[in-house]
Parts: structure tokens; sequence; C-alpha cells
């Protein structure tokens, strides 16, 4: 993507094991979505790179739609960042930090793996 240092930093990111309830979505049991002043002061230092991504994701890969969803006030609030109707990515936030998940079809995991040499393989501990 188009700031390397940031794609390798969150992709070489370790967040360290923490407290039961540290890996919860801070915007859990929040009725409405969530505002840019609650999330920054949610992601502290990392708000940039969040934003970041979500620029770079939308520049480089026709990302048209960006949108809080929730399927349960329970679990909490993400960005589903879409293109063409399609879901591609998931940000949710948490206290200090954020999970990104992508959602991949088949095609676009085999392009991964002929490219991988050099990335860190996070979702997939390989």
């Amino acid at each position: 993507m188009g700031s390397e240092s940031f794609g390798a930093m969150a992709l070489k990111s370790v967040v360290p094991r923490a407290k039961s309830g540290a890996n919860t979505n801070v915007f859990a049991g929040q009725r409405k979505e969530p505002t840019e002043s609650q999330l920054a002061a949610i992601l502290g230092d990392r708000y940039e790179l969040w934003q970041h991504l979500v620029t770079d994701l939308k520049d480089e890969f026709a990302i048209d739609t960006a949108e809080w969803h929730t399927s349960s006030v329970k679990l909490g609030w993400s960005l589903r960042l879409q293109s063409k109707r399609r879901n591609i990515v998931y940000l949710g936030p948490r206290e200090g930090w954020f999970l990104a998940s992508f959602i991949l079809g088949d095609r676009a995991i085999a392009s991964s793996e002929k490219r991988r040499s050099g990335i860190a393989c996070v979702a997939t501990h390989c």
C-alpha cells in the first residue's frame, strides 16, 4: 500500500496479551455509532495509523463505502469498508489499538501467497 512505513508497522506490531477483556471492542454496549472524536480518544497514537490505512485502502482498492456497522450492540461497532457492495475489511477499535479483519476470497488468497515473501503473517501465524 502507499504508506509502506505504516503498512510495515501495522503488520509487525505485536499487541502483548493483557488481562481479560483487553481484546474487547471498546464501543460494545454503545447504541449509536462512534464519532471521530471518540475514535481518536480511544485509539490515541494509533489513530493516525487508522486514518492512513483507511485512506490507502480507499485509494488503492476502490473502496466506495466506509460505514460503521454492528451486528449487535453487545458486540460493539466496527468500520466496514466495501468495494462495489463487497466487504473488504472490518476495522474494530480496541483501547489503544485496532483489529483489521480482511475478507479474502480464494483468488485473493492465492494471489497474496505468491507475493507473501517479506510480509509477516499475523492472521494465519505462518
